[in-house]
């Protein structure tokens, strides 16, 4: 058996020999290992003959066959351990897993709409959900969905902050710039179109913070990214750290002979462009009085030549000879492989694509069209680049799609032979395919090979679908890793893996997006390592800056390791009122089952005045050692005019911590002398009516309760002591009578979800939630109710007032609701 810190279920293996595997955290010492691994295996590759590897055309076969879409990103979306794919931003396919490895689109019942063009993954909340980000384009709204974690997703855009600029958005992409433990999105904006786009103009590109609440921050002109003085017409998104300084970077394809971006971390939650510094803006050309670089399409970062940096393929259309007088062809600049020459060169690059075996095509060399029967002049029509090791041989290949309906148009499969040089393998691989904008790259039936889709047609005037191209395999080793953060993002975005077995080390980054139009290849990380069939050792470096070993790695499986120190967040938060005149709060919580692991630190408490789930702006009371789980917050408790949240973390001895959702409150609302209709929007630990009134000098209360027809009126008309087995829920709604205006003070747990049941008729109920963005009309919506009414003068007995649909729901209040039908109406915090 393997003995393994932190690291999770092994998804595959195959029948080799387990080795005994161990991590060490070199940044914060050496770790002992505690944690067992269990392995399950897969069946073995079949050994082929030695010949090159091939693809199939399964998309028939896989439920694909005549589906269309131009960009592509993989992700397991519902945690099944296969990878499911998003066509377009737009169309959800779900991965069914073995035996037959094939799909079913569930775009409808997923709840997904709207028309968009493209979509990339992240868990930008780290809940361990994929959530996506869909770009949209002229006219359209992009949108960012929220994985529910039960197959469906919530349209969040507006509630996240507007995360939408109203600009034709080509691609976007994720990275967490600022190592904070939140994935940041970065959006490439196109164009505004005229009848002339000679003469259209560029829109400003746009970098969102995650500000780690749920919410995003437009922070482009603060961060540095100052292309709004002279936009350009972005196409597409590429994060990497090229500079190897531990932040990620950022590089922008754009289009219209403009030159590229790349926007260099400095590390400070700035930007410093040095596309033009680092020799990766483009070639410039001077005609006419003015400079010209490429119309480039999409770029991917990927280290070719195993030397531990980043290098870059930049992929140009390019329009040879179109003018009468042939200049177009000389000012339009070519695509471009950058080799990253490494710190020794300052992180500079050379174009090496010449020396490299990827053919330059000269400009205005005339083509013969046999299905038309025209002569004209060839262009280059390059769109979106994507690296793969597609054999298995321990170095990254890589395909380029082409577009338009031209005889030229074809796809390129480019085999790394090892050297820094590559050979065109498309028409023996299978992969041959005309009209291509988007391609991404993941091992769909987990058999340990990557396969390819793409979109096209077979020949310039045949059917345009998808095509999945499936691996048929090789007798070379590989080796996938899943990555799952905690200090950092979950998904692990912008970690970077080297694997080194021997002499020979390789290097993958964990990939927010690529090429173009928001397209992603798999968030697993695949190495192959030829007829190499020992083990292996893997460092990962993860956003957080926390460096992990595990060495004495087996080949042939799928690793999960989970980043070290991992805490789990507290459980069980909650808060009651405590002291002389319960003029205090205790918070409690669930001890953490980590608090005997060697990275164990303490708890600390927190409290703000504003309800949100991720405790963001809370201040610091107080901390508790191993062994305790409570706090006491004085002072703050009966008499005090606000509500408080409170939520609890775990800190780790590496500076770390994990933090509870905003699970406890106590809730304070002022009462005048006379009859109120209130309600606790808390979970207390003493839901009776004498406990829940007891910060308050009152005679009488009655509650409605239209499901009880032998006695709807539940608690005692006729004043204290009152009937105790009668419980105060959050959904109850209460009428009591205060001889004495004072704070009616209650605390407790914050209650994620409360079902309130709904009969046909009237219903007295509560609002147990804390949002302040729920209205009437949502009510209306969620329930189908006829008639609401609200009680605000308690001066004048049993007064209530008829609400209306742009009325907000009150915390705390009560609501009379009839509804015409028997309805479950579900109340979120």
């Amino acid at each position: 058996m393997w003995d393994m810190n932190h690291v999770s279920t092994v998804r595959w293996a195959s029948c080799c020999v387990a080795a005994l595997l161990f991590i060490s955290f070199l940044s914060f010492g050496t770790v002992e290992p505690d944690e067992p691994v269990t392995t399950v295996m897969a069946p073995p590759i079949q050994p082929s003959a030695d010949e090159p590897v091939t693809f199939t055309n399964v998309s028939e076969q896989v439920g694909l066959a005549g589906v269309t879409g131009r960009r592509y990103s993989w992700a397991d979306y519902d945690n099944d351990g296969d990878q499911d794919l998003l066509i377009g931003g737009g169309k959800l396919f779900r991965n069914n897993g073995a035996p037959n490895w094939d799909f079913t689109e569930v775009t409808s019942q997923a709840g997904l709409y709207g028309k968009v063009s493209g979509g990339v993954w992240a868990d930008y909340d780290n809940d361990g959900w994929l959530d996506f980000y869909a770009t949209a384009g002229l006219g359209r709204e992009d949108i960012l969905w929220h994985n529910e974690g039960d197959g469906t997703f919530e349209n969040v855009t507006y509630g996240a902050g507007n995360v939408l600029d109203g600009l034709p958005s080509e691609s976007a992409g994720w990275g967490d710039y600022d190592n904070d433990g939140y994935v940041d999105l970065y959006v490439a904006n196109y164009e505004w179109t005229i009848p002339n786009p000679w003469q259209s103009f560029g829109t400003m590109d746009i970098l969102w913070h995650n500000n780690g609440d749920g919410t995003f921050t437009n922070v482009t002109v603060s961060a540095g990214i100052d292309d709004y003085s002279n936009p350009h017409q972005g196409r597409g998104v590429a994060w990497g750290d090229y500079d190897n300084d531990g932040d990620l970077d950022i590089y922008i394809s754009n289009y219209r002979l403009r030159p590229n971006f790349l926007w260099e971390n400095n590390g400070d939650g700035t930007f410093t462009e040095r596309a033009f510094d680092r020799g990766v803006a483009g070639i410039p050309r001077w005609y006419g009085g003015y400079t010209y670089y490429g119309h480039t399409i999409g770029s991917a970062w990927g280290d070719i030549d195993n030397d531990g940096d980043l290098d870059l393929f930049a992929a140009n259309l390019v329009h040879k000879d179109v003018f009468p007088d042939g200049i177009r062809g000389y000012i339009c600049d070519d695509s471009k492989l950058y080799q990253n020459n490494g710190s020794a060169e300052n992180f500079d690059f050379w174009d090496i694509r010449e020396s490299a075996g990827i053919p330059i095509i000269p400009p205005g060399e005339k083509m013969y069209d046999p299905a038309s029967g025209f002569i004209y002049y060839r262009d280059e029509l390059y769109s979106s680049p994507s690296f793969g090791d597609y054999d298995n041989d321990g170095d990254l290949d890589l395909f380029v799609t082409q577009v338009y309906y031209l005889v030229h148009g074809d796809s390129h499969l480019f085999r790394n032979n090892g050297n820094s040089t590559f050979t065109n393998v498309t028409e023996e691989a299978g992969v041959k395919v005309w009209n291509s904008w988007g391609t991404s790259w993941a091992d769909y039936d987990n058999d340990g090979d990557l396969d390819l889709i793409v979109e096209g047609s077979s020949y310039p005037d045949s059917f345009y679908e998808v095509r999945l191209y499936r691996n048929n395999g090789s007798p070379n080793n590989w080796l996938k890793i899943d990555l799952r953060g905690c200090w950092s993002n979950w998904a692990a975005i912008g970690a970077r893996v080297t694997v080194t077995n021997g002499t020979v080390t390789q290097m993958r980054e964990v990939e927010g997006g690529t090429g173009t139009g928001s397209s992603q290849n798999s968030l697993t990380v695949e190495f192959g390592f030829d007829d190499y069939s020992g083990t292996v050792d893997i460092q990962i470096r993860w956003p957080s800056g926390l460096i992990q070993d595990v060495t004495g790695v087996t080949l042939n499986q799928t690793l999960e390791i989970t980043e070290i120190s991992c805490l789990a967040a507290p459980t069980g938060v909650s808060a009651e009122l405590f002291g002389t005149m319960d003029q205090d709060v205790r918070v409690t919580w669930t001890a953490s089952p980590d608090e005997g692991s060697g990275y164990f630190g303490n708890y600390a408490v927190y409290r703000g005045t504003t309800y949100n789930k991720y405790g963001s702006g809370y201040v610091f009371i107080g901390s508790a050692l191993a062994g305790t789980t409570e706090l006491i917050d004085s002072g703050n408790g009966h008499g005090e005019p606000n509500t408080h949240f409170y939520y609890v973390q775990v800190n780790s001895t590496t500076g770390f911590g994990a933090k509870s959702k905003a699970q406890a409150a106590k809730y304070t609302k002022y009462l005048e002398i006379g009859i109120n209709l209130i309600s606790s929007p808390v979970l207390s630990s003493d839901s009776s009516l004498s406990s829940v009134l007891k910060t308050l000098n009152w005679d009488k209360a009655w509650s409605y309760n239209s499901w009880d027809t032998s006695d709807p009126w539940k608690m005692n008309a006729l004043g204290k002591p009152v009937n105790d087995f009668v419980t105060v829920a959050p959904s109850t709604g209460i009428w009591v009578n205060v001889l004495t205006s004072d704070y009616f003070t209650v605390a407790g747990g914050v209650p994620e979800n409360v079902q309130i049941s709904l009969s046909t008729g009237w219903n007295l109920v509560g609002y147990p939630s804390f949002r302040s963005d729920y209205y009437i009309a949502d009510l209306i919506a969620d329930t189908q109710c006829v008639e609401i009414e609200g009680y605000f003068l308690p001066a004048v007995p049993y007064y209530l007032t008829k609400l209306l649909p742009t009325d907000l729901m009150m915390t705390g209040g009560a609501y009379w609701v009839r509804v015409p039908a028997d309805v479950t109406w579900t109340v979120e915090n």
